[in-house]
């Protein structure tokens, strides 16, 4: 993580404004030298990569536009995404840019970014300029820099916005785990998004945020305030006091979200936390040692709750050494499941098969990893919703009727096999459309009250755990008399 901030951040943050053809007073646009363009898009590129989250690449023609946007600001000295015609240096292009772009004035380059990322001002609660920044769905930017002012074009063709296009962790800032104490929004503004993921089966409006710092004198509660919230979002602010600029210990917050609700049943769900721990490399001569162990991706599942489905258990972590324990254990309810819990060895254990006995209940998994050191973590992923039944078996082919369609003979099923196998299957005999009364067996001897009807069968399967499957065979018929 340090080496990260150290190598991509810091270097991309020391280098200088310098433009080609670019005269604000003149109203020329110009053009930033491409080494001041591609720190703007590493600084981009590094706090996404810090949320988990993929690069994206520039688009030319968005920067064409973020340019003139750029020049406007910094040439009337203020800040609109809706520019009046009068304004100096007006054009449409920048006009059209200035609506789409993250827009700020008297910075540019890496600082620029770092301003959005802390989203200070009155207007800005809801960490607007922060959230484009880490969209899940943002593909390409267009970057428009002067000597004042920067414009980062988000809206663009290509950008995705459908639910979905973010399944995992919430995307939080700061991040969960370690994180460089430099970027900690002295905004005060912590946030946590889920960004549309159809399976974050939470709403947080109802919600509370608690934050406790630990560290070397013990646990802390600190103030904190929502400033924003929605169904899946939550912006706290942690007051800038009660986290140093500096210090010589790493210090870690515990961040709870309770009193969330239910999407899918209105009931009172479980507590979001996790933790984030600031380092902080300008207080040291190296970077300090590496945690014996960390997870570098929280623990999620992947998979449809269906009785017949399979879950797939989705982690990631870094140890200095083997681990003492790998543990992971499934949940039903909170409670674990008998005979889940398992030390971690082949890999078997990251896999749950959805049976009959989960019907109905919330699926989680918890992972614990011991360092050698005695060094232990713990995650919990969050719960999926309900597991509903499972698919109905199906039948291979129709159920046919076999025996001659006449009063007082016989016929029989020739039953077809079904996927899944069930444990179970019924019959009901059918005169036309109606069900023989009676008649629920694998053979079904013809009446006169069958004279001249259709007779079909209906097979229904049953699994349990399962929606039941039905087939019914083609009718024969119409069913004749006896010769006298």
């Amino acid at each position: 993580m340090l080496d990260a901030y150290l190598t991509r951040w810091l270097p991309a943050s020391m280098v200088e404004f310098d433009w080609v053809g670019g005269d604000v007073d003149n109203c020329r646009a110009g053009t930033p030298v491409v080494a001041v363009q591609n720190a703007a898009m590493e600084a981009i590129d590094y706090v996404r990569a810090q949320a988990g989250l993929p690069p994206v690449s520039e688009n030319p023609a968005s920067s064409s536009m973020a340019q003139q946007a750029a020049l406007m600001m910094d040439a009337n000295d203020a800040l609109s995404h809706y520019p009046p015609e009068t304004w100096r240096c007006y054009t449409p292009s920048g006009a059209e840019g200035a609506r789409r772009s993250n827009l700020a004035l008297g910075t540019t380059g890496v600082n620029a970014v770092g301003l959005f990322m802390n989203d200070p001002g009155a207007n800005n609660g809801s960490v607007g300029h922060r959230t484009w920044l880490l969209e899940p769905g943002l593909r390409t930017v267009g970057i428009g820099q002067t000597p004042q002012s920067q414009a980062i074009h988000v809206v663009g063709a290509d950008l995705v916005m459908t639910p979905g296009r973010h399944i995992g962790p919430p995307i939080t800032w700061p991040t969960a785990g370690y994180f460089p104490r430099p970027l900690v929004p002295r905004s005060g503004r912590w946030s946590f998004d889920a960004y549309d993921d159809p399976t974050f089966d939470f709403d947080l409006r109802t919600a509370t945020v608690s934050v406790t710092r630990r560290d070397v004198s013990g646990d802390t509660p600190v103030p904190t305030l929502v400033e924003s919230i929605g169904a899946d979002s939550v912006v706290f602010n942690v007051a800038p006091s009660e986290v140093p600029a500096s210090s010589k210990h790493d210090v870690t917050y515990a961040v709870t979200i309770s009193g969330a609700t239910r999407v899918s049943t209105g009931a009172a769900a479980p507590d979001l936390s996790y933790t984030v721990t600031l380092v902080s490399p300008e207080d040291e001569d190296e970077e300090p040692a590496p945690p014996a162990v960390e997870f570098t991706e929280l623990p999620w599942l992947l998979g449809t709750p269906d009785v017949g489905e399979e879950l797939f258990l989705v982690y990631q972590y870094d140890a200095t050494a083997p681990l003492r324990e790998h543990h992971i254990e499934w949940l039903r309810d909170g409670l674990p499941i008998p005979g889940s819990g398992a030390d971690h060895d082949s890999g078997h254990d990251v896999f749950h098969d959805i049976t009959a006995a989960d019907l109905g209940s919330r699926l989680a998994a918890r992972v614990t990893l011991v360092a050698e050191d005695g060094t232990s973590i713990s995650a919990t992923t969050p719960e999926l919703a309900p597991v509903r039944p499972g698919i109905p078996p199906t039948a291979a082919g129709s159920p046919t009727v076999a025996g001659r369609p006449k009063v007082g003979r016989t016929l029989k099923v020739l039953a077809p096999t079904w996927v899944p196998s069930p444990t179970r299957v019924t019959f009901q005999w059918l005169r036309g459309t109606r069900a023989v009364p009676g008649a629920t067996g694998s053979r079904y001897r013809l009446t006169r009250r069958d004279l001249g009807k259709l007779i079909s069968v209906r097979l229904t399967a049953s699994l349990e755990g399962h929606q039941p499957g039905t087939a019914t065979s083609p009718p024969r018929g119409p069913v004749t008399g006896r010769r006298g």
